[in-house]
């Protein structure tokens, strides 16, 4: 009769544990050397350009376990044999047993020297990507359960002579990342926040294209959102060119809104927070130069929106000649203007706003400078003015008013009433509405001084006014009609001493 032996059971399995240990040691220790590393590559190598039918090319590889990875000579293209990815250098430091747990701990992820080609098909409006998917995606699709992203944390993010294009049906995106760094990169639960975000001596572009307009169904439906916040306590852009074209619409002399190339010299914003509904920032400071040739030398500006409400606080903007200082606040059917110590340079003018300013009056071409102050609540439909200050210099033109705006929108139907407390001018600016023929017959006086009413639309003025010069004192009262074009003006005016 056999008796079990459990001395000898141990003794077989300690010989079977240890030759595990054995086994995984001696592995651990293959695959860190040179020859172990090039059969991992090559094996990897082979196994995507099987999966992908296409070309995967790494030239090479290492790691030190658990705490990072390299990968130099990344080569994919894309089923046209064009380059989708090409990374030169990519070096990944993490803590390797994160993996294992709900938090991913990234401690430095490098790409230095890479190009990432992104195309969409005309004809059947697949990405060029498309093909990874497929191929990694599963025949027998299942209905599981959504899996939770982990929280990803990265402690310092640096991108180096990254270049990424995008041409799809409707823009294209070219970035030329010279430098790009953030600084404690963490995402939880569509939460991003970054301690710092720096952009340096990059070139961004952004263009769209006219796409034409696809009929479809009219379908009700309800898109539930997931909320989402972004945090950045500093962003710094240091000497960036960035542009925006739209090309469908053609190029206009002067700022362009549809096509915008700036020479960004530098930008500090603190505290940018960014969520579905509202978002705010302070703006420390921007300076930049457009491609008129403006340079504006500082904006600062705290910002404050949330769902259909903006406010911009403490602006301060400063050019060469110009100025601006004030706050704007925007709510549903309402805008607030405070501006105040404003200077505007007809030089600056000049550069953004070419052909407005060659419609100006011969006789006010001496005007080069306007300061104004302003305090505005209203809407489209009506503004009322608390009071408005404007001067330009050598005294050429002077008024401190207040009173109302209606339909600012549509010129054609603008009404106004301004309760002028004191209007100054030269006789220079009456000859604006004065026919050329008319203005060497017309005797006026040097300096006009007025106060009273006015009230009219672009094709009428009724003034009630008080009128004081060196010819003496009158009162003005009655209706001037087209008194925009001075060939078919007329008028109905009393005339008191």
């Amino acid at each position: 009769m056999q008796y079990f032996n459990m001395k000898r059971l141990f003794k077989w399995v300690g010989i079977i544990i240890l030759s595990l240990v054995l086994l995984v040691l001696t592995t651990i220790v293959f695959v860190n050397t040179k020859a172990g590393k090039k059969i991992i590559i090559d094996r990897v190598s082979i196994y995507l350009n099987k999966k992908l039918g296409n070309t995967v090319q790494i030239s090479e590889f290492d790691f030190k376990v658990p705490k990072w990875i390299e990968l130099r000579g990344v080569y994919i293209k894309d089923q046209k044999n064009d380059t989708l990815l090409y990374a030169k250098y990519f070096r990944l430091e993490l803590n390797m047993r994160s993996l294992f747990s709900s938090h991913w701990v990234l401690n430095n992820l490098l790409i230095d020297h890479a190009v990432i080609n992104i195309k969409q098909s005309n004809s059947d409006s697949a990405y060029n990507f498309q093909f990874i998917i497929n191929a990694f995606e599963t025949k027998e699709k299942k209905v599981t359960q959504a899996t939770a992203v982990p929280h990803i944390s990265v402690g310092n993010l640096r991108l180096q002579n990254v270049q990424f294009n995008l041409n799809d049906i409707t823009q294209l995106v070219s970035a030329d990342i010279n430098k790009l760094i953030v600084k404690k990169l963490n995402y939880k639960e569509n939460n991003i926040s970054a301690q710092n975000f720096l952009m340096h001596k990059s070139t961004i572009q952004y263009d769209t294209k006219q796409v034409a307009l696809i009929k479809t169904d009219s379908i009700s439906a309800t898109v539930n959102q997931n909320k989402y916040m972004l945090t950045i306590d500093t962003i710094q852009l240091v000497n960036n060119q960035l542009a925006y074209n739209k090309l469908s619409k053609p190029f206009v002399e002067g700022f362009d809104p549809n096509h915008v190339r700036i020479q960004q010299n530098s930008l500090l914003v603190h505290q940018l927070i960014y969520t579905n509904t509202e978002s705010s920032a302070n703006i420390i400071n921007l300076q930049l130069t457009d491609k008129t040739g403006f340079k504006l030398n500082q904006l600062s500006l705290v910002y404050k929106q949330k769902d259909s409400s903006f406010q911009f606080q403490q602006i301060m903007l400063k050019s060469a000649f110009s100025a601006i200082e004030g706050n704007i606040t925007i709510v549903p059917n309402e805008y607030q203007l405070k501006l105040r110590n404003t200077r505007i340079s007809r030089k600056e003018m000049q550069l953004l706003a070419p052909l407005q300013l060659a419609k100006l009056k011969p006789s006010l071409k001496e005007i080069n400078t306007i300061l104004l102050n302003v305090d505005a609540i209203g809407n489209e439909k009506l503004v009322k003015i608390k009071r408005v200050e404007a001067a330009t210099n050598n005294h050429i033109f002077y008024i401190n008013a207040s009173g109302t705006l209606a339909n600012i929108s549509n010129p054609n139907l603008l009404k106004y009433q301004l309760n002028i407390g004191r209007l100054s001018m030269l006789k220079q600016v009456l000859y604006a509405f004065l026919p050329t023929a008319q203005q060497q017959s017309i005797q006026l006086p040097s300096v006009l001084n007025a106060e009273g009413t006015l009230t009219g639309s672009q094709q009428t003025l009724n003034p009630n006014l008080f009128i004081n010069s060196e010819y003496g004192k009158l009162g003005v009262k009655g209706i001037i009609n087209d008194f925009t074009n001075p060939s078919l003006i007329n008028y109905d005016l009393l005339l008191n001493d």
